[in-house]
Formats: structure tokens, sequence, C-alpha cells
């Protein structure tokens, strides 16, 4: 099974996040694959929260940046 890679959503999480995303963060970069699917499952609308901000600041910067 391929899990979605959440690179973006955990730098957002960890840059921006109050302390308990930030301590989510922290424990997904620490895991192992096993665990980090674990996490993702277990906190799923956090981590799609995220991913959804930093495809917002994504954008914000294309359209702004020109």
């Amino acid at each position: 099974m391929n899990e979605p890679h959440y690179d973006n959503a955990i730098d957002m999480m960890d840059r921006l996040g109050g302390s308990f995303a930030r301590a989510i963060a922290h424990a997904y970069y620490c895991a192992d694959s096993g665990n980090r699917a674990t996490l993702v499952a277990a906190f799923k609308p956090l981590f799609d929260k995220y991913e959804t901000q930093f495809q917002q600041h994504l954008n914000y910067m294309k359209e702004n940046t020109k």
C-alpha cells in the first residue's frame, strides 16, 4: 500500500501549528513507516488540514510572485 506523502503538511504543522500539532509533527519525524501510518490514521483530519494550508500557501505564492 502506498501511503500519501505528507512532507509538506508536516513542515506546516512544525512551523505554524500549535503545541499539539508540533508534537505530532515531531512524532512523525521520529517514527518508522508503520508508526507513521498509525499517526496518519489517528490524526488524518489534522494532516489534511495542514496539507490544505500548504496548497493554499503554494497557490498564493504562485499568484503573487510573478
